[in-house]
């Protein structure tokens, strides 16, 4: 379980940089656009963070209405993950940028 949770943080930590690199890079640049910026991955990042609880309810709860509604919060949190990643991925390699 430390190693899910260590797993999370250098996730939300990918996501956090890669939004705030994206946020200086802006020409207009300030203060307000990383808050406008970071609420988005801030809330992606508390999925993130969600997921091993989830995880954790779908083997442990003894109701199956719980089970399932865990299940598809973890599924919608690998989502989360995936499109985070390419994103982050998409940003490192766009030859665009370069």
């Amino acid at each position: 379980m430390v190693l899910a949770f260590a797993v999370e943080f250098v996730i939300i930590g990918l996501i956090l940089t890669n939004q705030s690199a994206v946020a200086a890079e802006l020409s207009n640049a300030s203060w307000l656009s990383f808050i406008k910026a970071a609420s988005l991955p801030i809330a992606l990042s508390m999925a993130e963070l969600a997921r091993v609880p989830l995880a954790i309810a779908v083997r442990t709860q003894p109701s199956w209405n719980i089970k399932v509604v865990a299940t598809v919060g973890v599924l919608a949190a690998v989502v989360v993950t995936a499109v985070n990643l390419s994103v982050i991925g998409w940003n490192t390699y766009d030859p665009r940028a370069c």
